[in-house]
């Protein structure tokens, strides 16, 4: 990645091999292209400088066809569908990419929603007429045998039966299954015609897994519980889920910590016929408060701020404010 001189793909393929293009540099053998951190995907990397020059151009030129496939939250209405948006780097996080219009390039994704679940959508990018052409799929099976699947054309088929999110009709395809333990131990099968299922258990733990806004309390703390007791689980996960839990707390013990500044503001303005200016004031702070709450919910989701802070924070400050002032009147 950007910035990482250790324990990257490129090290990896100089210790597997010598044979690689030195056309981006050595500190870039063989990558012809980027791709983004924490996100899955294909990475071609070039053996040869000629290679590398043709594919270089051919992303240059935007002859090579990428397609995707993305959860994304929330029900997607139509059934296809354009995003056209700027794509640049995250004003916030400069190791991350955002929609902006600073510094940005034009990007349109053509997509096509595969299948609609509780609280989010599967879709597929740059799909036509439900077909797929030189679909190459990496997959494992039970026992940890890899599989590599090749197809020239491929037909995305919608499922009724449960737990199958699609299937896959492909023609003149080819299966490559290789030993994990050994590798240069493999199989290859040849079809004309081979059906794949597409499990949805291959792509989410549960079709009908409930989002942690709509879970209670209860089954929140269990759930936090068990990704924090699991080495595995992703970290922003398990601080959505969290500030959620927090979340369900502080909104509640909100209108306590109002209540506290809701005194000194009337001893201050209910004696001198300033209802207005205290109207307009309570107005204000309440305004910043859901200002605070909303920001803190989206800092938490995608730039992993502490869920506690975020959630107790706007409540902290009202009461705090409450108490200042309360202590303020007093003295005086």
């Amino acid at each position: 990645g950007n910035g990482n001189y250790s324990h990257t793909l490129v090290n990896a393929l100089m210790a597997h091999t010598d044979d690689l293009s030195d056309e981006g540099g050595t500190e870039r053998c063989g990558i012809v292209h980027r791709i983004d951190k924490d996100t899955s995907g294909i990475l071609l990397v070039a053996k040869t400088n000629k290679a590398h020059r043709i594919l270089s151009e051919d992303f240059k030129n935007k002859t090579v066809k990428r397609k995707y496939i993305a959860l994304v939250w929330g029900i997607i209405d139509e059934s296809k569908g354009k995003i056209n948006a700027p794509i640049g780097r995250s004003k916030y996080d400069r190791k991350k990419m955002a929609v902006t219009d600073i510094n940005s390039k034009n990007a349109v994704t053509n997509f096509t929603v595969l299948e609609r679940l509780n609280n989010a959508t599967l879709v597929i990018g740059d799909v036509k007429n439900d077909k797929v052409s030189d679909l190459v799929l990496f997959d494992s099976a039970d026992d940890g045998t890899q599989r590599i699947i090749i197809s020239r054309n491929s037909m995305i088929l919608p499922s009724n039966e449960n737990g199958i999110l699609m299937q896959l009709t492909m023609d003149d395809s080819k299966v490559v299954m290789i030993d994990k333990k050994d590798r240069k131990k493999y199989d290859v099968l040849d079809s004309d015609i081979t059906t794949l299922n597409i499990f949805d258990s291959a792509i989410f733990s549960s079709s009908s897994q409930v989002a942690p806004r709509e879970m209670t309390a209860y089954d929140l703390k269990r759930r936090i519980d068990n990704l924090a007791s699991n080495k595995n689980a992703s970290k922003r996960q398990l601080n959505s889920y969290r500030m959620e839990y927090y979340k369900k707390f502080s909104v509640p013990f909100g209108s306590i910590f109002f209540a506290i500044l809701a005194l000194p503001l009337a001893l201050i303005f209910g004696k001198h016929n300033g209802q207005t200016i205290g109207l307009i004031i309570g107005l204000f702070i309440c305004l910043i408060y859901w200002a605070l709450m909303l920001y803190g919910q989206i800092f938490s989701l995608r730039q992993g701020w502490n869920g506690f802070w975020t959630m107790w924070f706007p409540d902290m400050l009202i009461g705090g404010t409450g108490l200042f002032l309360y202590i303020f009147l007093r003295r005086r």
